[in-house]
C-alpha cells in the first residue's frame, strides 16, 4: 500500500458520469457540473451516481432495495459523530449510510494534462449503448441537481484521478478510481448531506475505501438491477417496455457499474 495514494472501489449500481464524453447514443454531452460550492471552482470532471432504489413503478418489485455505503478500515478515516457507523464483523470494514450524501476529496492532486477517464471507463456497460434503439437523454435535474426522488448519493472528482476497471468473477465492472496526495496536504474527504452544511474529514494516506450501492440478504441484486441506471436519464421506468441488457455473468446476484461513455 503506498502512503501516498487514496484509493476508491465502486461496487454495485453505480453510474459513472463523464465530462465532454459525448458519443452516439447520446443526444449531446451530458454536461456535468458542480453541485455544491468549492474553494476553487474548477470544472467537474468525473461524477458517479448511485442511484435510489425507492419510488420504484409496481412492475419493478422485484428489484431489491439497494443501500448506499460507504466503507472503510477504522484506522482510514476519523468518523464523524453523526456518522454512526456499523462493524461488518464478516471482513472487518465499517459502514456508514451515504443516502442523501454528496462527498469529494480536498488536499488531492487535481487537473493533471493529459487524463483521459473516458477512456479508461469504455468497457464498462454503457446506459446509452445497451438500450437498443431507445434514445433517453441525461436527466439535469438527477445529474446536476441534489435530486432526491431519484439519487442516493454523488461522489465527485476534479481531476487527477487514475480510473481502472478492476474486475472479479464475483464483481466484473468493479471501478478503481485512484487519488495522489498533494504535497505538503492533508487529504480530507468533503461530507455534505443534501440541504445542509459540508463537514470535513481526516483520511489516512494509503486508504482503501469502498462505496457501494448494492442489495443485502434476504434479498439479493436481481437480473433487472440495471434499470437503476436509467434514473440518471429521462426514460421513464413507468414504461414496461424497458430495455434488456446482457448479464454480466450468470449470477443472479451481480450488480454492476455502468459509464456514461461509448464503448
Amino acid at each position: 500500500m503506498s502512503d501516498d495514494l487514496i484509493k476508491i472501489y465502486f461496487r454495485g449500481i453505480c453510474t459513472h458520469l463523464l465530462k465532454d464524453s459525448p458519443h452516439s447514443g447520446a443526444p449531446s454531452d451530458i454536461g456535468l457540473r458542480p453541485i455544491h460550492r468549492r474553494e476553487k471552482h474548477d470544472p467537474l470532471q468525473h461524477r458517479v451516481l448511485l442511484p435510489l432504489s425507492t419510488g420504484l413503478p409496481p412492475h419493478l418489485k422485484d428489484i431489491p432495495r439497494h443501500f448506499p455505503r460507504l466503507r472503510y478500515q477504522w484506522d482510514d478515516l476519523n468518523p464523524l459523530q453523526e456518522w454512526r457507523p456499523e462493524f461488518v464483523k464478516d471482513d472487518g470494514y465499517w459502514e456508514v449510510d451515504l443516502t442523501y450524501v454528496a462527498i469529494w476529496f480536498e488536499g488531492v492532486v487535481e487537473n493533471l494534462a493529459g487524463e483521459k477517464p473516458a477512456s479508461q471507463l469504455k468497457e464498462l456497460p454503457s446506459v446509452w449503448n445497451n438500450t437498443k434503439g431507445l434514445k433517453p437523454a441525461a436527466d439535469p435535474s438527477a445529474i446536476n441537481s441534489f435530486n432526491a426522488e431519484k439519487v442516493a448519493a454523488y461522489v465527485d472528482f476534479f481531476g487527477g484521478q487514475r480510473l481502472e476497471i478492476v474486475g472479479t468473477p464475483r464483481l466484473p465492472n468493479e471501478v478503481k478510481a485512484t487519488l495522489s496526495i498533494a504535497p505538503d496536504k492533508i487529504p480530507m474527504l468533503v461530507w455534505k448531506p443534501f440541504g445542509l452544511p459540508t463537514a470535513k474529514v481526516q483520511i489516512k494516506p494509503g486508504a482503501e475505501l469502498q462505496i457501494t450501492n448494492a442489495a443485502r440478504e434476504p434479498a439479493p441484486c436481481c437480473r433487472r438491477d440495471y434499470l437503476l441506471h436509467y434514473r440518471a436519464t429521462d426514460l421513464d421506468l413507468w414504461n414496461t417496455d424497458l430495455p434488456e441488457w446482457p448479464d454480466p455473468l450468470p449470477a443472479p446476484d451481480t450488480a454492476f457499474c455502468s459509464s456514461s461513455t461509448y464503448p
